[in-house]
């Protein structure tokens, strides 16, 4: 019986409080289970990208941009971070896919808004706050028609600025497979704030803020010395592995730091099983048996 209640928190992505006691443990339907969450640290590549679209999110200069940087870098935390920093401002959800089109957003606008008449004519109305900013996740992957015209992007292009909703979009920089450049006539007339992947300082500066109050309840008074030398681990097998495993190589081969994030908060699932986590983010990717064994050489010297 133990093993299969073990089984199923595994299955839930839950860690056992007891593993002494593994059936001391029950359900609480009025407890909404919450999603691991880590904070925004904000390191000096964070604030610069911060401070450069907080000043667009604002009442006073309000204005429509995209936030463009690679794959993994950040983006969609930094942004949720800057919309929870609004006061009564409403966050409306758009993850593009290659079919997005205007009616997509449009439903996403009904479900929101109230469609009111005025003297300039029907406007959308937020209708539980007084600002809605409209997300549009990936916004260059709506694939355009056989004239190169995106229905979404023509649709925004005619939304931006008299509307009562703010455009925020973003989006990966690269010629990507399914990435599809944004017409001019769109890009003239939002703003865009760029950001890029921190560096090994930065990166062993915010997984040690995320590491040690993950490892403070299994090492206790030695975990700022623990979140050190793992910090050291996290940062140097990203490194290595981008330098051995490229993604012009395999389009599989796509490491960042999301990887590092996924790795942290698979400890609070399990009792510090770093090496077995790093085989399953990094090891299952690897194509080749050639590419397999020299990943483990590398995890080897690195943990």
């Amino acid at each position: 019986m133990c093993v299969c209640f073990l089984q199923v928190l595994v299955w839930a992505r839950e860690r056992n409080p007891d593993p002494r006691k593994p059936l001391d443990i029950h359900y609480d339907p009025e407890s909404p289970r919450r999603a691991h969450t880590l904070p925004v640290i904000q390191s000096p590549d964070m604030q610069r990208g911060l401070h450069c679209f907080s000043h667009w999110l604002s009442s006073q200069h309000r204005q429509p941009f995209i936030l463009v940087g690679p794959e993994g870098c950040g983006k969609g935390m930094l942004l949720r971070y800057g919309f929870s920093r609004l006061r009564s401002t409403q966050e409306a959800v758009v993850r593009c896919s290659a079919q997005t089109s205007s009616r997509h957003v449009l439903q996403k606008l009904s479900q929101t808004c109230l469609l009111l008449s005025s003297n300039t004519g029907r406007a959308y109305r937020p209708k539980d706050c007084e600002n809605l900013v409209l997300y549009l996740k990936d916004i260059n992957l709506p694939k355009p028609d056989k004239w190169g015209t995106s229905n979404l992007i023509a649709f925004l292009q005619q939304r931006v600025g008299p509307e009562n909703f703010q455009v925020v979009g973003c989006m990966s920089a690269g010629g990507a497979v399914g990435r599809h450049t944004l017409t001019s006539c769109f890009t003239s007339i939002v703003c865009i704030c760029t950001i890029d992947y921190p560096d090994r300082e930065q990166l062993q500066t915010i997984y040690y803020a995320y590491l040690q109050p993950v490892l403070q309840r299994s090492l206790g008074s030695q975990a700022a010395w623990a979140s050190t030398g793992k910090t050291h681990q996290l940062a140097g097998s990203l490194e290595q592995v981008k330098a051995k495993f490229m993604e012009d190589d395999h389009s599989l081969y796509l490491f960042t730091p999301c990887v590092l994030t996924q790795w942290v908060l698979s400890l609070l699932r399990y009792d510090l099983t770093a090496a077995y986590e790093a085989r399953r983010l990094f090891r299952d990717r690897l194509i080749s048996s050639k590419d397999i064994h020299s990943f483990d050489n590398t995890l080897s010297s690195v943990i």
